[in-house]
């Protein structure tokens, strides 16, 4: 677990696997000061109190000390959804006191963002309730936040949460990442992403906008919207590379509205933009293929030679 030292530095290791520390919530057997109970599996997350019996997850423990309250008051019968106040969430900066932005700057530079992404992107996390333990990345349309995206940087069962339909303006079925941006500054090569991750390692190679759908689907609200950028804009569809049949269905419903649409496949299995350095991303757009119905027929497996001699024909490289 990184930064468990820096989180219980009066602890100690009792093996790779093990920190062991003084329990924060029985605060161990009085009897003997020196004897660390609680166990903290760091490959596991969870955590054993030996003299109290309490256990758990890693972010249980984290919450019982960190949080004052977390336990939310009971819903009642007739549940109302009130609004989420996107500033209640916090910068992260790396410089704030306690552990928690700490550790949500760690898992972004774990993922290649830096500290200008996260100014640039208004990056923050969530020590509240529902949130708590993620980092919170917003979504706007005309500068304004209508949604967000809620990633886990301590390990819950969910990777991703999002706001209920209410909390925000727009539900996360109605919003793609980074079009606001794209739109703003009439971006003329825009790249389809499916997570935000990707999106955002696409805009560090110049000429390109990554966009998210936030999912591996085109809905024709996301659709709509992205034909609201230029007439002229090229698009681009660069899923993951286990996505090859999404990648050609999103480029050949764009295909029924723009000419200009290129598909990006990824060769190497469980290969996403986000993991690719600059370099070999900037060599995969470069070798995108403009989308034609034979492109669709090949990954189909559809007369298969008849379509890979037209796409022989009609591939061409894309110069960034």
């Amino acid at each position: 677990m990184k930064d468990i030292e820096e989180i219980y530095p009066e602890g100690h290791w009792e093996s790779e696997q093990e920190y062991r520390i003084r329990c924060p919530i029985c605060g161990d057997n009085p009897d003997k000061p020196d004897k660390h109970n609680c166990a903290i599996n760091v490959v596991k997350r969870i955590f054993h109190c030996w003299f109290c019996e309490c256990k758990g997850t890693l972010k249980e423990l984290l919450q019982k000390e960190f949080q004052e309250e977390i336990k939310p008051a009971p819903a009642p019968k007739t549940q109302v959804i009130v609004p989420i106040d996107f500033s209640q969430f916090l910068p992260v900066t790396g410089e704030r006191d306690g552990v928690m932005d700490g550790m949500a700057l760690g898992y972004l530079r774990d993922r290649g963002i830096t500290l200008d992404d996260v100014k640039r992107y208004d990056i923050r996390y969530s020590n509240k309730v529902t949130f708590f333990g993620r980092i919170i990345i917003p979504i706007t349309e005309n500068d304004k936040v209508v949604c967000f995206v809620g990633r886990d940087f301590i390990s819950s069962k969910l990777k991703y949460l999002y706001p209920r339909r209410g909390e925000t303006s727009l539900s996360v079925g109605k919003v793609v990442f980074g079009l606001d941006s794209a739109i703003k500054t009439n971006a003329q090569n825009v790249v389809i992403t499916e997570g935000i991750f990707d999106a955002i390692a696409v805009d560090r190679i110049n000429g390109l906008r990554g966009v998210a759908l936030l999912g591996h689907n085109l809905s024709k609200t996301k659709l709509y919207k992205l034909l609201k950028l230029p007439r002229l804009t090229r698009f681009f569809v660069c899923m993951d590379a286990d996505m090859p049949k999404d990648t050609i269905k999103i480029a050949k419903t764009l295909s029924e509205y723009k000419e200009d649409v290129w598909v990006v496949l990824l060769k190497e299995s469980n290969t996403d933009p986000a993991s690719l350095d600059k370099k070999h991303l900037s060599k995969a757009m470069a070798s995108a293929t403009k989308f034609f119905p034979g492109l669709e027929a090949d990954f189909l497996e559809v007369d298969k030679y008849e379509s890979r001699q037209k796409r022989c024909q009609t591939k061409s490289s894309f110069h960034i």
